[in-house]
């Protein structure tokens, strides 16, 4: 992962963010979606991961993994929108968007 990032910094502003929240501290998730909105209308690309089902909400666009973790995972189940993920029948994270 790391050699990925240190690529993708050579094309675009790469922003990651390892934080993991509850819905409890919904000033926090507000200031994450605001933080990712001012830095994508400045002309940056943001990449995160996250399983948190109001970011991906959020999101413009959705790498969708798996079909499950581990062995059982690690290729593209779909890729678009929240509408495309959810029409995805393989996709399990569609079922809950």
């Amino acid at each position: 992962m790391h050699k990925f990032a240190i690529k993708m910094c050579e094309f675009a502003h790469f922003c990651s963010k390892n934080t993991h929240f509850c819905i409890a501290h919904f000033a926090t998730f507000l200031s994450q979606i605001y933080d990712f909105d001012r830095l994508t209308n400045s002309g940056a690309t943001v990449i995160v991961i996250e399983h948190d089902l109001d970011i991906l909400r959020a999101s413009d666009y959705i790498i969708d993994m798996g079909p499950g973790g581990g062995e059982a995972g690690g290729r593209i189940v779909a890729s678009g929108s929240a509408a495309e993920i959810c029409a995805c029948k393989e996709s399990v994270t569609g079922r809950y968007l």
